[in-house]
C-alpha cells in the first residue's frame, strides 16, 4: 500500500485526503468488520490468469498476468462503457494520469488506448480488488464478472 506514495507529486490537503480514503477503502476489504465493505470472497490461487469475463464476454488474458487482466478490464470499459470511464477514474484516482513525465517509476504505468495512463505496479490480489472497485465504480455488479485461471480446478467466480 506505500508504493502508491511515490506516485504523489504534492503532498498537500488534497493528497492526504486522497491517501485517507484509498487505505480506508482497502482496511475495509481486507478488514470488513470493521466496516461495511465485504472482503474480496473469491477463490482465485494465484495462479496464471486464463481469462476475464465480463458481462457474459470472455476476454482471454494473452500473457497469462495479472497486470494484463487488469489493463483488458480497463480496456473492456473504455471500449465497451466509455461513458463511464472518466467516474471510475475518479473513483480510483491514484491509479491514473495524464503523463508519466517526472513519475519516478515510469516502468510501472501503461498507457490505455485513450491516452491516460494507469498504474500496474501490484501483486495478484491488488491487480483483482483493482478491477473489482473501478468495475463496480463502472456500475458493473460482481455478478457480472469473473475469472478464469489456468491449472486451477475451479473457475474463480468474484461473486459473493
Amino acid at each position: 500500500m506505500t508504493i502508491s506514495l511515490k506516485n504523489i507529486e504534492q503532498w498537500n490537503e488534497k493528497s492526504i485526503i486522497e491517501r485517507a480514503n484509498f487505505l480506508t477503502q482497502n482496511f475495509l476489504e481486507i478488514w470488513s468488520a470493521i466496516g461495511e465493505a465485504a472482503p474480496i470472497d473469491t477463490p482465485v490461487s494465484y495462479g496464471m490468469p486464463k481469462a476475464v469475463i465480463i458481462c457474459k464476454e470472455t476476454v482471454i488474458v494473452l500473457d497469462k498476468t495479472w497486470r494484463q487482466l487488469m489493463k483488458l478490464t480497463t480496456e473492456w470499459v473504455i471500449k465497451n462503457r466509455p461513458e463511464h470511464f472518466e467516474k471510475a477514474r475518479q473513483a480510483l484516482e491514484t491509479y491514473f494520469c495524464n503523463s508519466i513525465e517526472g513519475k519516478r517509476y515510469p516502468k510501472d504505468w501503461y498507457q490505455l488506448s485513450n491516452g491516460t495512463w494507469v498504474l500496474q505496479n501490484n501483486s495478484a490480489k491488488g491487480h483483482i480488488s483493482f478491477c473489482r472497485r473501478f468495475l463496480t465504480a463502472v456500475g458493473i455488479s460482481e455478478l457480472e464478472w469473473s475469472i478464469e485461471e489456468f491449472n486451477s480446478a475451479v473457475t474463480a467466480s468474484i461473486d459473493k
